[in-house]
């Protein structure tokens, strides 16, 4: 009997010791490989493909153009991600749940745009190229556009003052008052009814005349509808006509009142003046250098394109024009063979054919149902689709995006998702 008991322990006890061993060393083994992989930067994996933080640095500066099916399942638009970046200014965005959202489905739209561009149809021709060629060019000409415009112009004081001379409505400041007021309900002289009515307004105007603080006398009344405060900077002709010739009269910290607008009495107290006329030549200098340094700057570029300075006048004639000349300049010099040119028309041209795939597949579950395309269940299925694609993908994400507050690192650092 105990030989009977021993040969099961063998037989049944072993092998279940042994698989529960393997298990856990397999569990252990994998741990460690996700903690590797994490380490080096490897944010998902899915079916022959992993998604990293240079994948993600990458979408980042050169997000979609347009919003798509995929954009659409993931609840994501261009808007959403253009001119972020995984700087200190974006911590306060990517640490809140939204962005951390955000960033989990930018995961995900980088994973779907691989997949279906390495195994989905790859012989196929797709269409689109003008647009995609339309695209480049766009990029060629901002490129060399960007470098034109690091022409640095020398600027003389002659030319400054010559051009503050010949246009001085440029620099034209109209006259501004800066005051504060007391506002009190009802005609001069009239007393609020109430336990605490105010004296007449000859008697606040005699506090004011003895040099008894404005902004006090102006708090004391200041009941039901009577108001003080600040009036703040306004221009000549803004208020009630006789408001506003009380207001031009006064020398500034000069006091007058009663002013009787209406059913309301004011006093007002003048704080400053900005007289009108031209604005000073020197107060004007800077604004003046930075007119004329970019007025050089755009001829620079049209006298590099090979057009006359004198076309950039006239901005609606010549805009057309002046892109053309930039865009055969740009071939000429070579921009479309430049890195950035074709990487950012790659990436163009990926979004483009996975959003078409994926549109096929949207469009396959349609038909399958019977719904016309364009339908307001479209977004339905579109998002059925997604989640179909991701576990066709097995898509996994390895981990939670915790950006730190010091802001100090601009790389993401992560913890692996339990």
């Amino acid at each position: 009997m105990k030989k009977h008991v021993r040969l099961s322990f063998w037989l049944i006890g072993v092998p279940v010791l042994m698989a529960l061993v393997y298990s856990q060393y397999y569990q252990v083994s994998r741990r460690a490989q996700m903690d590797r992989l994490v380490r080096s930067g490897v944010l998902a994996l899915f079916d022959g493909g992993r998604v990293t933080r240079e994948d993600l640095r990458f979408y980042l500066e050169n997000p979609p153009k347009e919003e798509r099916a995929i954009l659409q399942a993931l609840e994501l638009s261009p808007e959403d991600v253009t001119g972020i970046g995984l700087v200190e200014k974006d911590l306060e965005l990517l640490q809140s749940s939204l962005g951390q959202l955000l960033i989990q489905n930018i995961i995900k739209h980088i994973a779907i745009v691989q997949y279906l561009d390495r195994y989905a149809d790859t012989d196929r021709i797709l269409a689109g190229e003008d647009r995609i060629q339309q695209y480049r060019e766009e990029i060629m000409a901002e490129v060399l556009e960007d470098e034109l415009s690091r022409f640095s112009p020398a600027v003389t004081p002659e030319e400054m003052l010559a051009y503050y001379v010949d246009n001085p409505d440029l620099f034209h400041r109209e006259g501004k008052r800066l005051a504060r007021y007391i506002m009190l309900s009802g005609e001069p002289g009239e007393e609020s009814p109430g336990e605490s009515a105010p004296p007449p307004a000859e008697t606040i105007m005699e506090r004011l005349r003895r040099g008894e603080d404005f902004q006090m006398v102006g708090e004391e009344y200041t009941t039901g509808g009577n108001r003080a405060g600040m009036l703040g900077w306004v221009r000549r002709g803004a208020l009630h006509k006789a408001f506003d010739q009380a207001l031009w009269a006064l020398d500034v910290n000069e006091i007058t009142g009663p002013v009787t607008v209406g059913q309301t009495t004011h006093f007002i107290q003048l704080l400053d003046a900005q007289p009108e006329g031209l604005i000073p030549f020197e107060e004007c200098k800077s604004k003046i250098r930075s007119i004329l340094e970019e007025n050089k700057r755009i001829i620079h570029r049209y006298e590099a394109v090979g057009l006359p300075p004198g076309l950039a006048g006239d901005v609606t004639e010549s805009h057309a024009e002046y892109q053309r000349a930039l865009i055969q300049l740009a071939y000429a010099r070579g921009y479309d063979q430049r890195p950035e040119v074709r990487l950012k028309t790659e990436a163009y041209r990926r979004y483009q054919k996975a959003d078409l795939l994926f549109q096929d597949r949207v469009e396959q579950l349609l038909r399958k149902r019977n719904l016309p395309r364009g339908t307001d269940s479209n977004w339905i299925v579109e998002s059925e689709t997604l989640n179909h694609l991701l576990d066709q993908m097995d898509f996994r994400l390895l981990v939670k995006l915790n950006i730190p507050k010091s802001g100090e690192d601009d790389e993401i650092p992560e913890t692996r998702d339990e």
